[in-house]
């Protein structure tokens, strides 16, 4: 298992996570139900070394604050699609951590092709044998779903943070 350290930024503030990958990826937990998160990337360290953990290279910051920003506005422009994949599959990763996945709505099969469709708007190299890329076309209700998933997920997150 590799373990890396996860610069989250929420809003004013920077949380430190201890994300881990595997066959199933997520983060560390202090307690049941509390993610382990440090306000600095050196105390993470210290985190780390006291469960015997090596952290491998960190991983860019993800912002979160940005996210929740967007789904609180009445804007139904799309931001990129492939940052909208990935806080997806990251607050995935979350809610698995905490025991809570039935309650994040991004794993219920009825939005699976929204998930598929931002998945195809990342436009992987050697996904496409076409030239063009995909865009995205999601309708006015898949935005209103995809805003219902992401919250979601960001109040799990927000709970295992204790913020």
């Amino acid at each position: 298992m590799e373990y890396s350290a996860l610069p989250v930024a929420w809003h004013d503030r920077v949380l430190h996570l201890l994300y881990y990958s595997n066959d199933q990826d997520g983060v560390v937990l202090d307690a049941p139900g509390k993610l382990l998160w440090s306000p600095s990337a050196e105390e993470l360290e210290r985190q780390a070394n006291n469960r015997k953990v090596k952290l491998h290279d960190p991983q860019p910051l993800w912002d979160l604050g940005a996210l929740d920003v967007w789904l609180k506005s009445r804007s139904t422009k799309l931001p990129e699609a492939a940052w909208l994949y990935r806080c997806w599959n990251l607050l995935g990763d979350i809610a698995t951590s905490l025991e809570r996945a039935e309650g994040y709505l991004g794993y219920d099969e009825r939005y699976s092709s929204i998930h598929e469709e931002l998945f195809w708007g990342c436009n992987l190299p050697g996904f496409s044998q076409s030239a063009e890329l995909f865009q995205v076309d999601l309708s006015q209700s898949e935005i209103k779903s995809l805003k219902q998933i992401l919250k979601s997920g960001l109040e799990i997150f927000t709970a295992g943070c204790g913020i």
